[in-house]
């Protein structure tokens, strides 16, 4: 089954989520949106001073802040800082990486929650495994990027390219083919979203578009997929195929994040807690 498919007949699991623990939850959480206030400011700031400093420095940091921007997509996805979904949304759907639509974002990440199909190559959109057959199908150089790709350094530096290319070829090819449901509506919020931050980027600032592209948010999608490569395991039951790295700190907290969200998706970011040693 197709991940097009599997969208029209997932169950919305976001409301019933957000429902089951209205009771439970703060109405607002200071800290996630203090840290959402201080990304889109720091964004600002840094593209804002791309003629004046340093290149290198301005790259570096706005790639962090992509990236950071790009974790808390993530957690406005699993129903975070308030209670109310139309809020949530509007902090997170700006796309400072320029290339994912946030509601598409966070179709397939409610697909890759149906914990029965984690790591399936048809049924999670984010697994990083080939049925026999694909892989007979790719050419030798397609399968050498693949490879290359289990080794960290090539996740981030060939992954992130890739994973884009790809993605945006699944939904071109979707678009055409009429399947995706609302998948045109979805890229055309996108694209509208899309025109302030190229405006700001382009006119204000004077940063062409295609250095921040390559320069911005493909080195932060390459960070974003050190989770990744700590994330899940091809295993018979499903919450065996939730990893948990031992002796790495940076992968370990990755796969302890990762270990959080598969548990409890409404498990707040801050502060650090003891799961890990409750589900190791």
């Amino acid at each position: 089954m197709s991940a097009y498919k599997l969208i029209a007949s997932a169950p919305d699991q976001d409301a019933s989520a957000a429902l089951a623990v209205r009771g439970r939850r703060r109405t607002l959480e200071a800290p996630t949106l203090l840290l959402i206030a201080g990304v889109y400011a720091g964004w600002l700031t840094v593209t804002l001073a791309y003629a004046r400093w340093p290149l290198a420095l301005v790259l570096a940091a706005a790639t962090l802040l992509v990236t950071l921007h790009s974790s808390l997509q993530h957690e406005i996805v699993h129903g975070h800082p308030t209670r109310w979904h139309t809020a949530n949304r509007l902090l997170g759907i700006v796309p400072l990486s320029l290339w994912l639509p946030f509601e598409r974002y966070r179709q397939l990440h409610r697909l890759h929650h149906v914990d029965a199909r984690l790591t399936d190559p048809l049924d999670d959109p984010e697994s990083f495994y080939w049925r026999p057959e694909d892989w007979a199908r790719l050419s030798v150089l397609s399968r050498a990027l693949l490879r290359m790709q289990q080794t960290l350094a090539g996740r981030i530096v060939i992954g992130s390219l890739w994973r884009i290319g790809a993605f945006v070829y699944a939904d071109v090819r979707a678009l055409v083919r009429g399947e995706g449901g609302n998948l045109r509506t979805l890229w055309l919020e996108h694209l509208l979203w899309c025109v302030p931050v190229i405006v700001w980027l382009k006119y204000v600032c004077g940063m062409p578009l295609w250095l921040y592209f390559l320069g911005v948010a493909a080195p932060a999608n390459g960070i974003q997929l050190i989770r990744s490569f700590a994330e899940h395991r091809a295993k018979p039951e499903a919450p065996q195929r939730i990893a948990i790295v031992e002796g790495s700190w940076i992968l370990g907290r990755c796969s302890c994040s990762i270990t959080c969200t598969h548990c409890t998706t409404n498990r707040r970011w801050y502060p650090g807690t003891s799961i890990r040693r409750a589900t190791a």
